[in-house]
């Protein structure tokens, strides 16, 4: 059985470094780490790095209000930005 080529024909991400395109793409070019932070409560005896989002999240519309959480904020705004 043969299968059709999948694409990718938009894409939103939010990630530690950063919403917008063009932020995300010169703070990866530049090895910018400063948006990481040391973490040591999640592994016993070891330290990690761990990028977290900053930026403004948007808001969950109060018609899915049973809904509001951080996750679905980053998912919103990977949404929004496609």
């Amino acid at each position: 059985m043969s299968r059709l080529p999948c694409r990718l024909a938009a894409l939103g991400q939010v990630s530690a470094l950063g919403r917008a395109r063009a932020d995300v793409f010169e703070r990866l070019v530049a090895g910018d780490s400063s948006r990481l932070t040391l973490n040591e409560n999640l592994v016993p005896e070891r330290s990690l790095w761990l990028g977290e989002v900053h930026d403004a999240l948007p808001q969950i519309p109060a018609a899915l209000a049973r809904f509001a959480c951080r996750n679905n904020q980053l998912a919103l705004a990977a949404l929004e930005s496609i």
